[in-house]
């Protein structure tokens, strides 16, 4: 899989293969369009672990794979939005509560 490493984290290839949280939404959904329940866990495990904020649970933004660390803990709205929106797909898709929980603890962000 050329854009999504073995652990979930989607790869921006023109951009020097940071990720953004962005980038993990639409992965995300185009799992849940697709049917594919195993890489959806693998990409939101990793969204959760690496970017998402415990207090907040709002998403950093960037990641930079040299540094293996966030690299700007802003989020963006779009992020924030798309994960959200492929959290609740998903959770009604394969009837998953603790998605759909998910879902909301980002909505009321």
């Amino acid at each position: 899989q050329r854009f999504i490493t073995p652990d979930g984290r989607v790869i921006d290839t023109d951009n020097q293969g940071i990720s953004h949280s962005e980038g993990q939404g639409y992965g995300m959904l185009l799992a849940v369009f697709n049917h594919d329940p195993v890489i959806f866990q693998r990409l939101w495990i990793w969204t959760e672990k690496t970017l998402q904020h415990p207090q907040s649970g709002i998403f950093s933004w960037r990641y930079e794979p040299g540094v293996k660390q966030v690299t700007d803990t802003n989020d963006a709205s779009d992020g924030d939005t798309l994960i959200g929106w492929a959290l609740l797909l998903a959770g009604q898709q394969w009837h998953n509560p603790a998605w759909i929980t998910a879902y909301g603890q980002i909505q009321q962000a």
